[in-house]
């Protein structure tokens, strides 16, 4: 328990510089706002009039100074893995993270655990590679492996492993974030904020001490989340942790320069039993997934489930794809590999009583603890899944249509049968996977033509009404960014659908209070609309 846990927080000034930085980059040369820089993995475009490169905070502080001052918006770009929107600037300048990719410390606890302290810019993939060579294990995160930590932090990102090991959030332990406001003077200062540190009064609020003494108070938000798997919009509650704030906030409230992550030891989370499950029916796969549930699956990792559609699509490219499955689960199982026989062989029992076998029109692959080949190949076949819908809508010339919903675990089997119906009604190609562990779908609509387009549009609003209706989310990994909905016969940003007027208000009010210049993402996660209501009420 940390002392004074309701004190101010007191702003640092940044970090000394090295003499071997690299100065700060700003430019306008149309030669390296390429890329990445103009366009998301979804397919948001932007026109940014620049770009900076910082390779140190106390660049990210000149950076924010220079951008308070003239009044240029400024949005963070990490690896460019984004879905929404969020990282795209439409005016103003694009921040690159890709000098911000140190690794300052890995260590190993002699209890077996560990801590790693890096800069945003360091990609999941590499981070994985250099915590393996340690011994240490971590895992939560997206499927894509060049996305960059800060992005994952902004958005407190989620994937298929996050049924067992929670989201990015959970691993963070400590953060250091420039914030967008300037004192009187024009500085601008930084938090270190550790967890458990730095919690809320009784009212929801937070206290800051900027550089030079002036006191910043952030108002509460006092709003709910549906009680589902979800990612967009502040931190809300009374007894709050600051750092959970800026958490999943989308590079809206500062920019994170450092982040320390908590790792577990490696010793046993490699022995893993896998296996590709193809069923002949979708109810025999949803009967399959409602059996595990109520089973004692305690190490149960990933668990996903496939349409058939999704299964001819990766046919394409990976043709052991068994051309007749309706449906099809992947699971991964962390077993000690003394037991792999006895579960193998639990799991062929449990899979023979729902028709998973070549005999009743399905079929089953399993990978053991020691065939990495074999489980690296079921991965990959996940993995491919949204990298080639991506590049098919880009090769299309189309933004991608996708969604990110979620829905009550109770309701699962019949919102996937009926969802399943919508969408073979429509007649919109459309390929379907789910983290069904925690029951967040991805649909991802395959349109040819423009009149396709704008079906599949309309028929996302309304499946995403349903999914409100039902109590659950229309953001369960992506975050809100600039997404919108046709709703009503009008485009709606999420945060106006999922929130109401009191809600968005209370987070304008908090993005005031922390960038009252709005340089930061301006208009992404809370509208405009509703910044500017906010900031008239502060008149």
């Amino acid at each position: 328990m940390f002392p004074h846990r309701f004190a101010p927080v007191e702003a640092l000034p940044a970090k000394p510089e090295s003499p071997r930085t690299k100065p700060l980059l700003i430019t306008k040369d149309r030669h390296l706002l390429q890329g990445k820089f103009l366009k998301d993995a979804a397919g948001f475009c932007g026109k940014p009039e620049g770009m900076a490169v910082p390779s140190s905070e106390a660049q990210v502080v000149t950076l924010l100074e220079k951008a308070n001052h003239d009044r240029i918006p400024l949005v963070v770009v990490g690896g460019g893995t984004a879905l929404t929107g969020a990282g795209i600037a439409h005016k103003g300048i694009v921040v690159s993270t890709d000098r911000l990719n140190r690794f300052l410390r890995i260590k190993k606890r002699q209890d077996g655990s560990g801590v790693a302290v890096i800069e945003p810019g360091v990609p999941l993939g590499e981070f994985l590679n250099k915590v393996k060579e340690k011994k240490l294990f971590y895992l939560p995160g997206p499927t894509d492996k060049r996305a960059f930590f800060g992005g994952m932090v902004n958005t407190n990102a989620a994937g298929a492993p996050s049924f067992r090991y929670g989201r990015t959030g959970t691993w963070v332990q400590r953060l250091r974030v420039v914030l967008p406001i300037p004192n009187r003077k024009g500085d601008i200062s930084v938090l270190d904020l550790e967890r458990g540190r730095h919690v809320s009064n009784r009212k929801g609020e937070f206290e800051i001490l900027l550089l030079g003494g002036e006191r910043l108070v952030i108002p509460p938000r006092t709003y709910s989340f549906p009680p589902v798997k979800h990612a967009g919009g502040y931190a809300s509650g009374s007894s709050l942790d600051l750092i959970d704030l800026f958490i999943g906030s989308e590079g809206t409230l500062g920019i994170v320069t450092e982040i320390e992550l908590s790792l577990l030891d490696r010793k046993g989370k490699e022995d893993l039993l896998s296996g590709f499950a193809f069923f002949p029916t979708v109810d025999h796969a949803l009967a399959f997934i409602r059996h595990i549930r109520h089973s004692p699956f305690h190490a149960l990792r990933t668990l996903e489930f496939f349409d058939r559609n999704a299964l001819r699509f990766l046919k394409n490219f990976y043709p052991e794809i068994p051309g007749r499955g309706e449906a099809a689960l992947f699971f991964e199982e962390e077993i000690p590999s003394e037991r792999e026989r006895e579960r193998r062989e639990g799991w062929v029992q449990l899979l023979r009583r729902y028709s998973v076998f070549p005999e009743s029109g399905g079929a089953s692959w399993f990978a053991g603890c020691a065939d990495k080949e074999t489980h690296e190949r079921f991965q990959e076949y996940r993995h491919a899944l949204p990298v080639q819908v991506n590049a098919l809508m880009g090769r299309r010339g189309y933004r991608k249509i996708g969604t990110d919903f979620v829905i009550p675990e109770k309701l699962f089997e019949s919102f996937t049968r009926g969802l399943l119906q919508t969408l073979d009604h429509s007649k919109i190609p459309f390929l379907l996977w789910v983290h069904a562990g925690d029951c967040n779908y991805h649909i991802n609509f395959l349109p040819g033509k423009k009149s396709q387009v704008r079906q599949a549009l309309l028929l996302k609003g309304r499946i995403a009404r349903n999914v409100l209706l039902k109590k659950g989310s229309l953001s369960g990994e992506h975050g809100f960014g600039e997404v919108r909905l046709d709703w009503d016969g009008r485009k709606r940003f999420l945060a106006e659908l999922h929130f109401g007027r009191r809600a968005l208000l209370q987070m304008a009010e908090t993005k005031l209070a922390l960038d009252p210049h709005l340089i930061l993402n301006p208009g992404k996660v809370i509208p405009m609309k509703w910044l500017q209501e906010a900031k008239r009420g502060k008149r």
